[in-house]
């Protein structure tokens, strides 16, 4: 699986690619007008919002508040993360790299309710944008999994994704990112089960993209992600739940630089039978993680967790599984939380990536 950094695409692409590439499809949008939400919001310390769209303000002020709810069902603090609906949503940043002169950032999250929850995903850009379900990484330091060829995704019936409101949100300020409203399945609707006669929402999920099919406002834009910045989360519910401003809940991890081995060099040579060394600068916070990634030209892939200190060692055993020939290694620094809130709970996966594009031998 190599793939090209270069374009915002939306397609999977498969482990087998040469390059990254973020793919662009044929996803419909919600059309060229937002789909309105009720006028609702879970205020407490988060603000309430009349939004028609995921690019405008939601309304009132975040430190304020008594705890109560201006939304339909009156839920407040004490039924936050009661509910059945699991959300996911990721947001990272694809530093400039030897292929790619220019970050990119990928955004892309889901509803899905507890019985038809996704908890194996951790990256949803990952398997909407590159079509890819990044394995999760060992949950002990300094180990390395051995991952084979990662499985395809299974995307399962239409109903298993709800259709919310129009969008997710993270915001910093006047800093705004839009996750809208996208049918996976092409159409708006989708007859199911087949001949029934009932039409359904086509796999409703929520990215940023440059489809023509989403309003202004949904294109990815790398300088909204900040790194060590926390931001508030906006999840706009239409008819599924009422919408939810909810004050800094999300934080982006420090951003790394690699500087072991040279990744400005494309094609860099590497001995497939000696260890192998990886170091980058900066260091975790709190709950963070560093994952390093290597796959080959076949998907071949391993995974590792390692302790955020600056280097790491890939023995020779581990790279020996992988194929001769092109590869790619991606250093990431990750931030995995859950968000509570009024009707379940919402994961967030935040990190900064670096890939790098060698050549085992």
């Amino acid at each position: 699986m190599r793939m090209r950094l270069h374009s915002l695409v939306y397609r999977p692409l498969g482990l087998a690619m040469f390059a990254l590439v973020f793919a662009c499809g044929d996803d419909s949008g919600g059309g060229d007008s937002m789909i309105d939400d009720s006028d609702s919001g879970f205020t407490g310390t988060t603000q309430g919002s009349s939004a028609s769209d995921p690019s405008g303000d939601p309304s009132g002020d975040p430190s304020s508040g008594d705890g109560s709810s201006s939304g339909p069902d009156s839920s407040g603090y004490d039924t936050l993360g009661e509910g059945d609906l699991r959300g996911t949503l990721s947001f990272t940043l694809y530093a400039a790299d030897a292929a790619n002169p220019d970050p990119l950032l990928g955004m892309a999250g889901a509803w899905r309710n507890v019985d038809d929850d996704i908890a194996e995903v951790e990256d949803f850009f990952g398997v909407f944008g590159l079509g890819t379900q990044w394995p999760s990484p060992p949950a002990d330091l300094d180990t390395i999994d051995q991952n084979a060829v990662p499985g395809t995704f299974e995307w399962g019936g239409p109903t298993q994704w709800l259709l919310a409101g129009n969008g997710m949100k993270l915001r910093n300020g006047d800093t705004e990112a839009s996750a809208c409203l996208l049918y996976y399945g092409g159409s708006a609707e989708v007859e199911f089960p087949p001949g029934s006669g009932s039409m359904v929402p086509n796999y409703p999920i929520y990215a940023s993209t440059t489809s023509t099919n989403q309003p202004e406002g949904c294109a990815p834009d790398a300088s909204t992600w900040e790194p060590q910045t926390e931001y508030d989360i906006v999840l706009y519910g239409g008819e599924l739940f009422e919408t939810n401003s909810l004050v800094g809940q999300v934080h982006t991890p420090a951003s790394l630089e690699v500087t072991a081995p040279d990744i400005t060099t494309f094609g860099l040579q590497v001995p497939i039978d000696e260890d192998f060394e990886v170091a980058w600068t900066g260091e975790g916070g709190e709950n963070t993680r560093l994952v390093i990634r290597v796959f080959d030209m076949f998907g071949r892939m391993f995974t590792a967790h390692a302790a955020d200190d600056g280097s790491f060692t890939i023995p020779a055993d581990d790279l020996l599984a992988l194929s001769d020939g092109p590869a790619t290694l991606i250093v990431s620094r990750e931030h995995l939380e859950e968000v509570p809130f009024t009707d379940g709970v919402v994961r967030v996966l935040s990190s900064y990536a670096q890939w790098a594009y060698i050549e085992l031998y």
